[in-house]
């Protein structure tokens, strides 16, 4: 039996139904003792407040928010995706840290919480592509080149961002950067001025190459910053000149250390900010675009119209079939990973020190408020299925 007694639990206000009632007579409906005009919700029971740094709540109102949005734009099978996606979630709790599962990932882009979960996969699996070739490969350095291209209005980012990718094979296949790099490790990532309404996309590559050989004084296959200009120029086949930056990345070098995994992490963290296409006003979340009509395409039709909703549109329509991380075919990794809270690979219950309880919270709404509650409690260790320990339901 493990102690639970440190966790706050919470106290439910004394109301007028009875133990039998069914729980959505509890949580929904004019007569519902839950119901409120208020913009809080009361305390009926533990809330999931923030793990570590991350607000699951404000998350999942970004992703409902997007969601309306989608939905009015008519596209109902993506905002349905979003609405099912991690609506219920495990809190495994041990005496040193905690870890958070969630179930129905929908792994959308646009999705805050799948964002998360496919950051922390494509990391975990990088980690260890990258930990092999720098455990085969004597005195590698870890590069971080950024490539950029003009901004464009919404209704280009599709073409945008398709060009942009075609750009950089291309850039790896110059036999200049051939000789140089042995590997990389690919991100778009795409920001938008709030002023302007022009998306930016751009691309941060992490580059290995010899440490010894390319950054000797008489290398033949070291690339300035000019030449890699010039080059993305050339890849890009663009008639101006695009904003490119190269330097060394402190820690990534053989061994890889702390260091080199942050600088990792860094560089496939996300694809887009969720600021890009939410705001917050009055403590509710809107996705951008909901009052401002912008120029954009409807589906079957060749001609620009004014639209409603267009930046989440457009993002959604950019990203639809685009592999938006990329390594190089030495660098593959294990896609078989879960969802968890730690964005940078999956935490082991032994890194935890000995498992307590998992907690199980789901999402309630009510009037203008909603978050994640506590429904119940099971004692069954995640990592050890044949152990049974029991369940408890939440107050």
């Amino acid at each position: 039996m493990f102690d639970i007694s440190h966790f706050d639990v919470g106290q439910a206000e004394t109301t007028d139904w009875t133990p039998t009632t069914p729980l959505h007579q509890r949580l929904s409906g004019d007569d519902c003792p839950y119901f409120c005009e208020e913009t809080t919700l009361p305390d009926r029971g533990k809330r999931l407040k923030k793990v570590g740094q991350r607000n699951y709540k404000r998350m999942h109102c970004e992703k409902l928010a997007l969601a309306d949005s989608l939905e009015a734009a008519g596209r109902d099978d993506v905002a349905n995706l979003l609405r099912n996606c991690c609506s219920q979630l495990f809190v495994d709790r041990y005496t040193k840290g905690v870890r958070v599962r969630g179930l129905n990932e929908c792994k959308h882009p646009l999705c805050p919480t799948a964002q998360l979960a496919r950051a922390r996969r494509q990391y975990g699996a990088t980690v260890v592509a990258v930990e092999k070739l720098l455990s085969t490969t004597a005195d590698m350095q870890g590069l971080l080149l950024t490539l950029t291209v003009q901004s464009c209005p919404a209704h280009e980012l599709n073409y945008r961002l398709g060009e942009i990718i075609r750009a950089f094979g291309r850039l790896m296949s110059f036999t200049k950067v051939k000789q140089a790099v042995k590997a990389y490790v690919r991100s778009v990532e795409f920001t938008r001025n709030a002023i302007t309404s022009l998306w930016h996309v751009h691309i941060h590559a992490c580059l290995f190459v010899s440490k010894a050989e390319y950054f000797r004084r008489s290398s033949k296959i070291y690339i300035s910053q000019e030449q890699w200009a010039a080059l993305w120029r050339k890849a890009l086949r663009a008639t101006y000149d695009p904003v490119v930056d190269i330097r060394a990345l402190n820690g990534l070098v053989s061994p890889l250390d702390e260091r080199g995994r942050d600088a990792l992490c860094e560089v496939i963290k996300y694809q887009v900010k969720p600021g890009s296409l939410v705001y917050w006003e009055s403590g509710r979340a809107y996705a951008v675009g909901r009052q401002v009509p912008e120029l954009y395409r409807k589906p079957g039709s060749d001609k620009l119209e004014p639209m409603l909703n267009v930046p989440v549109i457009a993002f959604c329509d950019a990203v639809k079939g685009r592999r938006l991380v990329a390594t190089s075919r030495n660098l593959q990794g294990d896609e078989t990973l879960d969802f968890t809270d730690d964005p940078k690979g999956e935490v082991k219950a032994i890194d935890l020190g000995e498992f307590i309880c998992t907690e199980i919270y789901q999402w309630h709404t009510r009037g203008r408020d909603a978050d994640f509650f506590l429904v119940g409690r099971t004692f069954n260790d995640p990592d050890q299925p044949g152990k049974q320990g029991g369940f408890a339901m939440g107050p």
